[in-house]
């Protein structure tokens, strides 16, 4: 909240208190309560998105425990510097209670992939297309599309690769050398890599958790093209997936806690650079902050504090490393993941 504090000082200090109360005079507040009642749409999809990860590896998790792993972890990964790693031990530890903790593991670590994939391949994707669609920003759809290609190829690559059980134990053999983990650790990784034999003979059944991880990105997408119409912005697509695109960006450096400061700063020099006035971009910004991720964290924390030390063995004492989920993941998804 301090930092948060400080960054809305600091940004009406560079844009002029003028500039911003001549910005929230020309709100439009429905826009507003559409922005707010879309996150809660988002945090409803991540979710689900557990719960089709689950699924997928044939376990059941009851809705108000998913609801609790993911405000949990997206609250962890917004309180703390490279949170998301946090909160993928937080929700492992949570799905520890009706699982082993390797499985746990497995089942979170498969959601930071299909969270962040589906992120990269939707903003690569939906700015290319918005590019070519409105004729603006030829050169972005060029880039934009190389990254997607790269991406699609890469997926494809490991995709393949992690269905033949040679390859697999390879693959986790070198994370495990260059995470520094010991030869236990090591093997404990190959087996639950095996256990999930299935899923990865059977890639469709990750679908359902694919189509959730879509659907939550889409939704944090809208919240920021609600909040740029509430103040009063009519922004192109390719504008708004591009300003989304830097946000995440920003949310992935592990400096301040949800990237809070370098958002801010990310998504306000975007629009600014688009030729949208400073106070408005500078509104932009905090109402992404607040509605994106403060709303659901003033919700989430009574969750994690309850819920910390919670259930069986967790799953970081059998040397488990936790990619970051987003928004990202949660968001990312991150997962922000995340967040994502």
């Amino acid at each position: 909240m301090v930092l948060t504090v400080a960054t809305a000082a600091a940004l009406v200090q560079w844009i002029g208190p003028a500039a911003l109360s001549a910005a929230v005079s020309r709100m439009h507040p429905g826009w507003l309560v559409a922005a707010i009642g879309l996150e809660f749409a988002a945090v409803a999809s991540l979710s689900r998105t557990y719960v089709a990860v689950v699924r997928s590896m044939d376990g059941d998790l009851p809705a108000g425990e998913s609801a609790r792993i993911a405000l949990g972890a997206f609250s962890l990964s917004q309180l703390l510097p490279a949170g998301g790693a946090v909160g993928g031990v937080y929700a492992a530890r949570r799905l520890a209670r009706t699982f082993d903790p390797m499985r746990s593991a497995t089942a979170i670590a498969t959601f930071g992939v299909i969270s962040m994939t589906t992120l990269g391949l939707m903003v690569g994707a939906g700015t290319t297309a918005a590019a070519l669609v409105t004729g603006v920003g030829g050169g972005v759809a060029i880039a934009t599309m190389a990254g997607t290609v790269v991406l699609v190829v890469a997926a494809l690559a490991t995709g393949r690769a992690v269905r033949d059980p040679v390859a697999r134990a390879g693959l986790v053999s070198r994370i495990a050398r260059l995470t520094r983990r010991d030869d236990a650790t090591r093997r404990a990784w190959i087996a639950a890599a095996d256990q999930q034999g299935d899923v990865f003979a059977h890639p469709a059944r990750l679908l359902p958790a694919i189509g959730w991880a879509a659907t939550n990105w889409a939704l944090d997408i809208a919240v920021l093209a609600a909040i740029t119409a509430a103040a009063g912005l009519d922004l192109s697509p390719v504008a708004i997936m591009a300003t989304y695109g830097v946000a995440n960006l920003a949310n992935a450096v592990p400096i301040t806690p949800g990237g809070i400061g370098l958002v801010e700063a990310g998504i306000t020099g975007s629009l600014v650079a688009m030729g949208t006035d400073a106070g408005s971009a500078a509104l932009v910004a905090l109402g992404f902050r607040v509605v994106g991720d403060l709303l659901p964290v003033a919700i989430a924390v009574p969750v994690v504090l309850t819920g910390w030390g919670a259930g069986r063995e967790p799953a970081a004492s059998v040397g488990v490393t936790i990619p970051a989920t987003a928004r990202a993941a949660g968001r990312p998804v991150g997962q922000r993941l995340a967040s994502p």
